[in-house]
């Protein structure tokens, strides 16, 4: 008798350490929709900058930012998309920067303005979409992006100050030119102040500030953003 009673124990306890063992590669995953799914477009060959969402909550501080296959319940590897977040007095910054195409499963864990505890699920499906670029050269002052230009509609350089000299592909046309603080949304969750700008004219653009380029061909639009780092 005290043999089997042993034996039994023996067994509940090598189950209760599988299952803590599980728990530590195994995430909790919560109900949803499948039919809600948020279809992105991006050009996957673009720099990584080209191809992330960045979304801010306001008065949040986020918790945890998981991405994970449902169908296992395992972590995503980083090779599909990697996450990211900062918080700050403002509220949560949260940053996915997708690799592959197909669907990312996003869980979000944050305590609200309010200190109450929120779980949200997103389904995101990737689409990798060839992006055109409007222009066939670039200069900014005296920085020249010619040989940047391709595949990422973001560009990333120094701050400047002088004239920008661009030539459009055939077809396209010049619809907008402005400037904006470029850290405003991340670190505020507010919208920047647009700058409008006229083509020619002398441009100071400090660090941390945007550059933008706006076209159309048809029904077409692309933008070519120049972030000064």
């Amino acid at each position: 008798m005290k043999k089997r009673l042993l034996t039994i124990i023996s067994i509940i306890l090598m189950t209760v350490l599988m299952l803590g063992s599980m728990g530590t590669s195994v995430f909790a995953i919560p109900n949803y929709d499948e039919s809600i799914v948020e279809t992105l477009h991006y050009d996957l060959k673009s720099d990584a900058g080209s191809r992330s969402i960045v979304c801010f909550t306001k008065g949040a501080k986020t918790t945890s930012l998981e991405l994970f296959d449902p169908a296992s319940g395992e972590k995503l590897a980083s090779s599909r998309a990697v996450a990211s977040f900062k918080n700050n007095k403002y509220g949560t910054s949260t940053k996915i920067t997708f690799k592959k195409k197909g669907r990312v499963y996003v869980r979000h864990k944050y305590i609200n303005k309010d200190g109450q505890s929120c779980d949200t699920f997103r389904v995101i499906e990737i689409v990798d979409t060839p992006y055109t670029c409007p222009i066939k050269t670039l200069k900014l002052g005296k920085i020249n992006m010619t040989k940047k230009l391709g595949h990422s509609q973001n560009l990333v350089g120094k701050a400047f100050k002088g004239k920008v000299i661009f030539k459009v592909k055939k077809g396209w046309k010049l619809t907008e030119i402005c400037k904006y603080n470029g850290t405003t949304f991340e670190t505020t969750g507010n919208s920047p102040k647009i700058t409008t700008l006229k083509k020619g004219k002398t441009v100071t653009l400090k660090k941390g500030w945007n550059y933008r380029l706006r076209f159309k061909k048809g029904k077409k639009t692309a933008s070519i953003c120049y972030k000064a780092r």
